[in-house]
């Protein structure tokens, strides 16, 4: 019972470093739960008297194993954007690139009429991986234009796409005007400049109905009309979107069952000193209603202004690797420890108390 207990500790460690203000969405409640962990060695009896001390902390305790869980056992290496060779057609990781290495093809670029989308790799301001990033610029001449990059990748190395993958960058908006949303996703099809129902499985949106990062569940979006493209049934992160803060996305995608899970962080969230929405949120698992029909999945990112107007955002870190699930025997497993654990504690304060 105390080697499960140090072990539990030590996987909550672990998660707390990848998730620092963890938040609960497993239907338990919807709340904001800043845990913090005991920072010397303690007896584990001492730790075992933390953990049940409150049920709200139990439960967390099991989330919070559970996601620990994720992403151990990933692949060696990946697939990799980090724009390490500037701008070049010779290169794999540069824009436009070349394929190789899991990348399928170069970068595509596109934009509708009346409208202009430029993009270049660039060292000054880099984003929270540091060095050379991706500069993405947007510049419309009138009403609700669109600019998208997008670049297919495939199985390479021990990455294969058709396993539970995990998929992490960074996100900066630049500047904008009179910006409609920006929408990063996976489709079929590439250069895609919005996201539908048809071609698109995972979603994560930022739109002008809300100040926050927003995750498509079910795969329902606005066909037409001023708010084409929005998602209609959004799980809201409420983590807010400011310019020239820097995002950390992790997107683990289950295509096999459709559905995916998403945790959006605000690097600069304590630096910066912001007061409104959340630093860090970990959606639950949401659904996709596509049946990924190809073994080649478009990354994209794309952007919509309501009015000409310029707008920019910035990307970094690329990296998609495959991971492991943890099934519903390890939650089963961790809830029969911590309930062994309870009844060890009432069982020891019955004999203290006599």
């Amino acid at each position: 019972m105390l080697v499960f207990i140090k072990l539990v500790h030590c996987l909550c460690r672990e998660a707390l470093a990848r998730f620092p203000s963890f938040s609960i969405a497993d239907g338990f409640q919807q709340a904001s739960l800043p845990i913090k962990l005991p920072t010397e060695e303690l007896h584990p009896m001492k730790l075992t008297a933390y953990y049940v001390k409150k049920p709200l902390r139990l439960r967390s305790l099991l989330l919070l194993a559970a996601l620990s869980t994720i992403g151990m056992g990933s692949a060696q290496g990946g697939i990799i954007a980090n724009f390490t060779d500037g701008n070049s057609s010779s290169y794999v990781d540069a824009w436009k690139g070349m394929p190789g290495q899991g990348w399928s093809n170069a970068w595509y670029i596109g934009n509708n009429s009346n409208a202009t989308a430029s993009a270049s790799v660039v060292p000054t301001n880099p984003l929270n991986a540091g060095g050379n990033y991706l500069a993405f610029n947007f510049v419309s001449t009138t009403t609700n234009r669109a600019g998208t990059i997008s670049r297919g990748y495939e199985s390479f190395g021990d990455v294969d796409v058709t396993k539970v993958r995990e998929l992490s960058f960074n996100f900066r908006m630049d500047s904008y005007e009179s910006l409609r949303f920006v929408s990063i996703f996976e489709s079929n099809l590439s250069g895609q400049l919005i996201n539908d129902s048809t071609n698109t499985n995972w979603a994560i949106q930022y739109n002008t109905s809300s100040n926050s990062w927003l995750f498509g569940d079910g795969g329902g979006y606005v066909s037409s009309g001023s708010t084409v493209g929005f998602i209609q049934a959004p799980v809201d992160s409420n983590v807010n979107l400011f310019v020239s803060d820097v995002y950390g996305f992790k997107v683990v995608i289950d295509s096999e069952n459709s559905r995916y899970m998403v945790t959006v962080t605000n690097l600069d969230y304590e630096g910066k000193s912001r007061s409104t929405g959340l630093s860090t949120y970990t959606s639950s698992w949401l659904s996709f209603d596509l049946k990924e029909s190809s073994l080649i999945n478009n990354l994209t990112f794309s952007i919509r202004n309501s009015a000409a107007s310029t707008s920019a955002f910035s990307i970094d870190g690329i990296l998609i690797e495959n991971v492991v699930i943890p099934e519903p025997s390890s939650f089963a497993l961790l809830g029969v420890g911590v309930g062994l654990l309870g009844l060890k504690v009432r069982a020891l304060k019955r004999v203290r108390g006599r």
